[in-house]
């Protein structure tokens, strides 16, 4: 099950990595923030939908 939403979580980090890496207009402190408050929010998500 842990490694099922790891592989998710993954999978997002990857897609947000490629969605971004081109965007010249994130500095990398944003692009860190943006990151991590999106993977913050998706985790979230994702335990609401195992857990209910």
């Amino acid at each position: 099950e842990d490694s099922w939403e790891l592989t998710i979580l993954e999978a997002i980090r990857t897609l947000a990595d490629s969605k971004l890496e081109g965007d010249h207009y994130w500095g990398s402190a944003s692009l860190k923030l943006y990151r991590g408050s999106l993977l913050q929010i998706t985790a979230q998500r994702l335990q609401k939908i195992l857990l209910y």
